[in-house]
């Protein structure tokens, strides 16, 4: 989507594309112990979501849900959503920006 933002008073077009990989997602499970308590087929599901789907928020929300209901994390028992969401937005999405 384009964006109009000003820089040093002077406005520039800028365009900001964001994409993720689903190996991605399963290196960010296995590097924190998340999705353990899911099946192959669910953990394939999952996977398959990430790649048809854009990430924007509302589908970034989805996928950390997902993750959190076949995870253990916290004394609760479940992974925080909100730690999930971080660990997406900040190491998973991929974000380049056009001029």
């Amino acid at each position: 989507m384009a964006q109009l933002v000003t820089v040093f008073e002077k406005p520039v077009k800028m365009t900001v594309t964001e994409s993720w990989d689903p190996m991605e997602i399963r290196e960010m499970c296995i590097s924190h112990d998340w999705y353990t308590g899911g099946t192959i087929k669910d953990y394939d599901t999952l996977l398959t979501m990430v790649q048809e789907l854009s990430p924007t928020p509302a589908n970034m929300l989805r996928v950390a849900q997902d993750i959190a209901n076949h995870s253990t994390d916290d004394e609760d028992g479940h992974a925080s959503i909100e730690m999930i969401l971080f660990v997406i937005a900040n190491d998973v999405v991929i974000r380049t920006f056009e001029f």
